[in-house]
């Protein structure tokens, strides 16, 4: 890893560029199974990197465990906010018909919460948990009560849409 930062940071200065120590970054990702091993220790110059657990990187959340929970959690705390931005204009407004309402949360949710799933290795576990943040979205744009009882399955065909589960290996086949 040392060889590839060197090499990387000297192409850098053959553009001119410098690589900028502050914003750089270290995340170990040990393969799954493997004994426990210590940080690497990378440098810039003689100048060390930090090391990470954690790291955004283009719109995902990367982890040193090889686990999906905390990108799955940061992709619906995102879109969740993406929802609450919309509720009251869209989602609670009674002027918009069900249609309208149900169109704006395919555009505005949907694409934030099921953002590169196409990548992941899913357990039942978290299909439920995204499929459990779908239904209350539904619900709430269909104005459906949880007193009502009603299945999920029929807030899904009301709502004119397939399961998240559905979607996920038809973005994973695709």
């Amino acid at each position: 890893m040392q060889h590839i930062v060197d090499v990387f940071t000297e192409a850098y200065e053959c553009l001119g560029l410098q690589l900028n120590i502050k914003k750089t970054k270290v995340l170990f990702q040990p393969a799954p199974g493997a004994p426990e091993m210590a940080d690497p220790v990378i440098h810039v110059h003689d100048d060390p990197l930090e090391c990470v657990t954690s790291f955004p990187y283009l719109g995902s959340h990367l982890a040193s465990n090889t686990y999906i929970d905390s990108e799955l959690q940061h992709r619906i705390s995102a879109a969740n906010c993406s929802f609450r931005k919309h509720r009251k204009r869209i989602y609670d407004s009674r002027d918009l018909s069900k249609e309208t309402k149900l169109l704006a949360y395919k555009a505005f949710v949907l694409p934030v919460l099921l953002y590169s799933t196409e990548t992941w290795t899913f357990y039942r576990r978290h299909i439920t948990q995204l499929e459990r943040f779908q239904q209350r979205c539904l619900c709430t744009i269909l104005h459906i009560h949880w007193s009502e009882r009603h299945t999920n399955f029929s807030v899904l065909e009301s709502a004119l849409l397939p399961s998240i589960e559905t979607m996920i290996c038809k973005s994973q086949l695709r």
